[in-house]
């Protein structure tokens, strides 16, 4: 295979960045985390966090290393999203911008934000209207998001390790941004027969309670090492 002739006179310098959409699960609610982004009048803008690739790294190494210098933790799964270019007109280069998404179970711990991060969690709806994102990216991680929403269990991670079927509802509820009807949901979701009841029930909504039910991971690994697509109906 020839190559295509290089005319080394056109290169141009670029700066290869990581931008971040980091979604944050609490409350029943899906979140989004923003960063203040400077803008030259006083309408205030916010922007997805951004980190950028240091030499001898691979995207992987880079992308891990940025992500707990946010969140102070580098245990959530990463899913390479997005790449787009841009110019950069104040230093004179193009910034390319590998995208990567990650949902988290938010709690005390990881609200609290380094300091200096400028940073802040929103509802997902109210960020939208405040982001500078040309791109579209988070609309495209939300797809993304609810694609995967159907063929892994979310709640492994999401939820904690013992859950009622109301809750796992809410969850779903909160990334497919709708509601779901209570009796397709359930006989959908125990169709795929990787919940296990346990036997202890949730009293704090009713006399009656709520069956608290079990993720079977091992179960699910099982699969998957087998090559078997799980896939929820919802």
């Amino acid at each position: 295979m020839n190559a295509i002739p290089s005319n080394y006179s056109n290169q141009i310098p670029f700066h290869i960045a990581i931008d971040f959409v980091i979604f944050g699960y609490d409350e029943e609610e899906l979140k989004l985390l923003a960063a203040k982004r400077q803008s030259t009048d006083d309408h205030q803008q916010w922007s997805l966090i951004r980190g950028f690739l240091f030499k001898n790294e691979h995207l992987e190494q880079a992308a891990a290393r940025i992500f707990k210098e946010i969140m102070g933790h580098s245990s959530a799964h990463l899913e390479q999203l997005h790449t787009y270019s841009n110019p950069d007109y104040e230093s004179g280069t193009y910034i390319i911008s590998v995208v990567y998404y990650a949902i988290i179970r938010l709690s005390d711990q990881n609200k609290k934000l380094p300091k200096d991060l400028d940073a802040k969690w929103f509802n997902l709806k109210e960020i939208q209207e405040l982001i500078f994102d040309p791109e579209n990216i988070i609309d495209k991680a939300i797809q993304d998001l609810q694609e995967h929403a159907k063929t892994i269990p979310i709640g492994i991670t999401l939820l904690p390790d013992k859950f009622t079927l109301t809750q796992l509802q809410a969850m779903y509820e909160a990334i497919l941004q709708k509601k779901l009807d209570r009796g397709n949901f359930r006989k959908n979701i125990l169709s795929v027969e990787l919940l296990e009841k346990l036997d202890e029930k949730d009293k704090t909504g009713s006399r009656k309670g709520a069956w608290y039910y079990s993720f079977n991971e091992n179960k699910f690994n099982n699969l998957i090492d087998n090559g078997v697509l799980i896939k929820i109906s919802l």
